[in-house]
């Protein structure tokens, strides 16, 4: 069971932030190593969630850890900075050839139980920093998706000038940008931001959530890469074409498996009806998407996860499609 910090995470680099990610439930960001020195929207954004959230740095234990550390404690007030702390272990870590200058094990090396020792120590007799309730309607991927802020191919220009004039770092990952945006705004208040944000023009068009990104925004895309638009049961049911269905579920149909006209019903895999209906109700792709709040699998930030690899193979135009789609998150 991973650990519930109410505190936002500091921590100096990538492969720390991916460590921690798979044992503590929160939001973690990144230093990016000494960028942090230089970055002064980084160190607008830590002063920011020290006084809403609170912070935890931890950093590695060596003197490159501790400067890291420092720094973001003055920056951000040390009355709302928790240090936590991991033991100078000789070592280093698998990916690297040689070890580090003082031949200490950096955070991403050190064993679960010991960093999660470290954390709880930190947090002992700490009381709970206040900041925003809990909201009723969190914000989603598919938000940012809906707002222009991700997944379209004109996405990036206004997503680096709204979070610029919000104050946030462009270099934010999408799972990043959500965690903050929640715990800096409710749905509400961001949408209203975004709408304020965006010329006119593009203010006034909307589009389908399960829509692509694209130039042709009536095509619609399917968890898994589909073309939905394209795709003759959809295509049936839209039309309510009787003869169509009778005929596909024929088509379908295997010596084990039968289906029955009835059975040839797809409304879109973002349809809540899709829960009952026989072509997509046990697929794992629409049950995670649907849980996270997607468009499509392009808009996760775990893209491509094992569930994609094991059922969309790579050389197919489904799984290229999502890659295409990918590229503009």
């Amino acid at each position: 069971m991973k650990l519930q910090l109410d505190r936002v995470l500091v921590v100096e680099g990538k492969y720390d932030a991916a460590r921690l990610a798979g044992i503590v439930e929160g939001t973690i960001l990144t230093t990016d190593g000494f960028a942090v020195f230089k970055d002064r929207t980084m160190q607008a954004l830590f002063r920011r969630l020290a006084r809403t959230k609170g912070l935890i740095v931890l950093t590695d234990s060596d003197a490159a850890g501790f400067r890291i550390r420092h720094f973001v404690t003055r920056i951000a007030g040390a009355e709302h900075v928790v240090q936590a702390y991991v033991p100078a272990l000789p070592g280093k870590e698998p990916r690297k050839a040689e070890p580090g200058r003082e031949g200490l094990l950096g955070v991403e090396g050190v064993p679960n139980e010991v960093i999660l020792a470290g954390l709880r120590t930190a947090l002992a007799g700490v009381p709970q920093q206040g900041g925003a309730p809990a909201q009723a309607e969190p914000i989603l991927y598919s938000d940012l998706y809906e707002w222009g802020l991700s997944g379209r191919p004109d996405c990036a220009d206004f997503r680096r000038r709204f979070l610029r004039k919000i104050g946030l770092p462009p270099r934010l990952s999408k799972k990043e940008l959500l965690e903050v945006l929640n715990t800096l705004y409710t749905r509400e208040a961001l949408r209203r931001e975004c709408e304020a944000a965006k010329p006119k023009a593009n203010a006034e068009q909307e589009e389908a959530p399960m829509t692509e990104p694209s130039n042709a925004p009536s095509r619609k895309i399917a968890f898994c890469g589909l073309v939905c638009s394209e795709c003759p049961v959809w295509i049936a049911t839209q039309a309510g074409d009787r003869a169509a269905m009778a005929r596909l579920a024929q088509e379908y149909s295997t010596p084990d498996f039968a289906f029955a006209p009835d059975d040839m019903v797809c409304r879109g895999c973002d349809s809540p009806a899709g829960a009952n209906e026989k072509m997509c109700a046990g697929c794992p792709m629409r049950q995670c998407g649907m849980g996270r709040g997607l468009p499509h699998c392009a808009a996760c930030p775990d893209y491509p996860c094992r569930t994609v690899e094991q059922y969309i193979p790579a050389d197919s135009d489904r799984r290229r499609l999502l890659d295409s789609l990918a590229e503009a998150y």
